[in-house]
């Protein structure tokens, strides 16, 4: 059932990203969101409980997994090809916000919730860039 679903899943998804004329790295991009609220609902869990450790772990730990082992899979299946979008806005950006995670964790070992509130207003304006069309 999984293997039907994210085939019919990706089907549809190549299908609207064609007929709106939205980059498949768009359409991607939002497709993300829906598979990353499992994660969200466990760090919510974990810090209804003040196990700020699991929240951490398990984000780093998607990003590694995503990056390394389902880049890897599915480069074995199908060569990737890198559009522009993600070369020169989505990966930038990434690396803006790995940078910035790093540079808040350094100071007192901590992600407050001023810096939540700096990662979510930061996510909400790249998403909101994408969806208006401003980068592409």
């Amino acid at each position: 059932m999984v293997i039907l679903g994210a085939n019919y899943l990706v089907e549809n998804a190549v299908y609207f990203a064609n007929f709106f004329k939205v980059p498949q790295a768009i359409i991607g991009i939002f497709i993300a969101i829906g598979t990353t609220m499992p994660e969200m609902s466990v760090a919510v869990a974990a810090a209804r409980k003040g196990y700020g450790n699991i929240i951490i772990g398990n984000a780093i730990g998607s990003c590694v997994t995503n990056t390394l082992l389902i880049l890897g899979v599915a480069a074995l299946i199908f060569p990737l090809t890198v559009s522009k979008l993600t070369m020169w806005y989505t990966m930038p950006f990434l690396i803006l916000m790995v940078s910035l995670f790093l540079l808040f964790l350094k100071s007192n070992w901590e992600i407050r919730k001023v810096e939540g509130i700096v990662f979510l207003t930061l996510y909400l304006i790249f998403l909101s860039l994408l969806l208006f069309g401003v980068i592409a």
